[in-house]
């Protein structure tokens, strides 16, 4: 009696033992695996506060080019009225004074036409006015990106200043495209390995993704289960750029920080399951062992009555 009280004891002492080392090593991982999510988390906000005012600064760029865009048009069409006002002038001051604010323009391409398309001057312009007469062809097409000024000067007389870009403005706007198409890249290519969605006004036609399987991103009803994923985790960052139009970015948590939200469950689920296979192929051990002694004692049984017979 001693003995099977001495093994359930000492089996009480192991399982107990067991519990201790399965608790620890359950609540270190715990621990871990908390740390580098808060660790991962915080990669994740600096990145999308990163992107989110890198699209601040992308749409203050673009607004600030909407503006020059703006006053280059009311310098034109200053330009017009001084035009206009010169067939008027009476008085040499007012006279040399409409000159100047034409003459000021060193930087906006202008070319005055006539009823006739003929070509009267141009400034700041990258042909030769003096050998090409005619407003056709790909010179038209170049300066019909805005609606031309008229400046009616005589009746039924006009003169249509047509214009274009400045050359600065134009650099600036290379410059601009450029950020733009770098800055979406950075997005779809981040660090953080984020999975994003950079859709179009609607938020159904995706522009671009990244970290996201390419195969799965044919699938429509996927795009938008992932989309209403996304929104679930984070509210998405909206970017307005005049040429584009307004693109939203849909990101959610990285795929390391959402294998580790759920890595705690399945280690306990892996040591639960290797506790009830070890309790059972015990139980199976000791039902053997039971039962070799069962069959060891009716052997004996036996001989010891076949003896005497």
């Amino acid at each position: 009696m001693n003995i099977y009280i001495r093994k359930k004891r000492w089996k009480l002492i192991l399982f107990a033992g067991a519990a201790i080392i399965v608790s620890a090593s359950l609540y270190y991982t715990n621990l871990l695996v908390n740390e580098i999510r808060l660790d991962e988390r915080k990669k994740v906000a600096i990145w999308a506060d990163a992107i989110q005012r890198k699209a601040d600064l992308v749409n203050f760029t673009n607004k600030l080019f909407e503006q020059i865009k703006t006053e280059e048009r009311k310098r034109v069409t200053n330009l017009a009225d001084a035009q206009r006002l010169i067939f008027y002038a009476e008085n040499n001051d007012y006279l040399n004074f409409l000159l100047n604010i034409i003459s000021a323009n060193t930087t906006i391409p202008v070319v005055q036409v006539d009823d006739d398309g003929n070509i009267v001057s141009a400034r700041n312009v990258e042909f030769d006015p003096d050998t090409v007469l005619k407003f056709d062809g790909n010179i038209r097409r170049i300066f019909s990106v805005y609606p031309p000024v008229v400046v009616n000067y005589y009746k039924n007389k006009n003169i249509y200043l047509y214009y274009k870009d400045s050359n600065i403005f134009s650099e600036l706007k290379v410059v601009l495209d450029d950020l733009i198409r770098f800055f979406f890249s950075e997005i779809v290519l981040n660090s953080a390995s984020v999975p994003v969605i950079i859709t179009d006004s609607t938020m159904q036609r995706v522009i671009q993704y990244g970290n996201l399987d390419r195969v799965k991103m044919q699938n429509p009803a996927f795009v938008r289960k992932t989309i209403q994923s996304m929104i679930s985790q984070n509210p998405p960052i909206r970017v307005n750029i005049a040429d584009l139009g307004t693109r939203y970015i849909f990101y959610k948590d990285s795929f390391l920080l959402t294998q580790l939200q759920y890595y705690p469950y399945v280690q306990f689920l892996v040591i639960g399951l290797f506790l009830l296979i070890a309790y059972l192929l015990f139980s199976y051990a000791r039902r053997s062992e039971q039962n070799q002694v069962w069959v060891g004692m009716a052997k004996e049984t036996a001989h010891q009555l076949g003896t005497p017979i």
